[in-house]
């Protein structure tokens, strides 16, 4: 699989486990969503289980903000000027499904979102 692509897949899990966790409750909307997800990746044949798994087991276990913002950048790094805006609001709106899975907007998971946004953008 190519570096790109697996960036992609880590950034999106990275992103997913720290706004899910950032507002220090783990609601299983949250959990739901982050898995349907993933799951329709793995049936639209953009990643394998196998390959979604050594992400995760990777990834770091404290995740911040800052590292975030690093990890998403070099990945808007590799695309285009034209994919770049879509990339971002797609990797945005993904953020945004996991921050109101759980239908509570809080203030952790709304500043974290608009560092991200800010800096990122």
């Amino acid at each position: 699989m190519e570096e790109k692509k697996i960036l992609l897949l880590q950034v999106i899990m990275e992103l997913g486990k720290f706004f899910m966790t950032c507002d220090g409750q783990i609601d299983e909307r949250e959990v739901q969503f982050i898995n349907d997800y993933t799951e329709q990746l793995i049936q639209q044949d953009e990643a394998t289980r196998e390959q979604l798994e050594v992400i995760k087991n990777r990834m770091p276990e404290d995740l911040s903000i800052e590292y975030l913002v690093d990890q998403t950048k070099k990945l808007l790094d590799y695309a285009t000027e034209e994919e770049r805006g879509t990339l971002f609001d797609q990797l945005a709106s993904f953020v945004q499904n996991v921050i109101m899975a759980d239908e509570l907007l809080h203030p952790k998971e709304e500043n974290f979102f608009k560092i991200w946004k800010e800096k990122c953008k």
